[in-house]
């Protein structure tokens, strides 16, 4: 290896470890400010928990979180994916036929605008207290921003690569997917990290309105029993899912891009 090589090898370690080492020193400092400063002001555990009680609650009761992340997990994950699919699909079909953005667009506006807690019980009536009610909460939260982000990539494809995909005669189909979808990839996945984090909201909301499962179910239940503790540990279970899907979702769009430039 040369020096060169070495030092922009080196580089690049000082720099990971720069971007992750100041938001993990600021909170281990607020941390261990929580951690002194609820005793000094004798505040009751049942209201805020220091750190150390959080941790033991989580290392306690472990199997209980493992256990009610599951559903979560399954919810969030179909929800996600079907609302993807979808939301792709309408795109392409609101900017490809003028006449279906003029009828769909609206209604799409006027349904985000619906507070989804709102009608998330006439779902438990429709389809039952299983996954179906919930994973549809699911993609209806999580759908309109795949919608409007995969739409702004379609229509910001620049004149030129249009007027040469025309001048080489390709057909509508393979301009797409050599053309449009690579050049919308970027917004799309904007798009997709979004609604990844509201999928999980969306499941969590679900569950708050009628469950005997999930991270929500197990909310309620530790804030009904006054588990303060327990509530906090459930929150950082369901923190740690959401950054772990929402990574996973950085992965894909690493290698997708990586694979599209190619």
């Amino acid at each position: 290896m040369t020096q060169e090589a070495r030092l922009r090898r080196r580089a690049k370690i000082v720099n990971v470890l720069s971007t992750a080492g100041y938001p993990t020193a600021l909170c281990l400092v607020l941390l261990v400010l929580w951690q002194i400063l609820v005793p000094a002001f004798n505040v009751k555990q049942a209201i805020l928990p220091v750190p150390s009680d959080i941790v033991s609650a989580g290392w306690e009761n472990w199997s209980l979180i493992l256990e009610h992340t599951w559903p979560t997990l399954i919810e969030t994950v179909v929800g996600f994916v079907i609302a993807a699919v979808l939301g792709i699909v309408v795109a392409v079909a609101i900017t490809s036929v003028p006449a279906i953005h003029k009828t769909i667009y609206p209604l799409l506006v006027g349904s985000l605008v619906v507070p989804k807690i709102a009608v998330a019980p006439l779902f438990v009536i429709w389809f039952g207290f299983g996954y179906t009610s919930k994973i549809i909460m699911v993609v209806l939260i999580a759908f309109f921003p795949v919608v409007v982000d995969m739409a702004l990539g379609l229509t910001s494809i620049p004149l030129e690569l249009r007027m040469l995909n025309r001048s080489m005669g390709a057909s509508r189909w393979r301009a797409f997917w050599k053309i449009s979808f690579p050049f919308a990839l970027p917004n799309l996945f904007v798009g997709l990290k979004l609604a990844m984090a509201l999928a999980i909201i969306g499941a969590i909301v679900a569950e708050f309105v009628q469950s005997s499962q999930g991270l929500g179910y197990l909310l309620l239940q530790a804030n009904s029993t006054l588990q303060t503790s327990l509530f906090f540990a459930t929150i950082v279970a369901l923190t740690v899912l959401g950054v772990v899907l929402y990574m996973a979702i950085e992965v894909l769009e690493a290698i997708t891009l990586r694979t599209h430039k190619r």
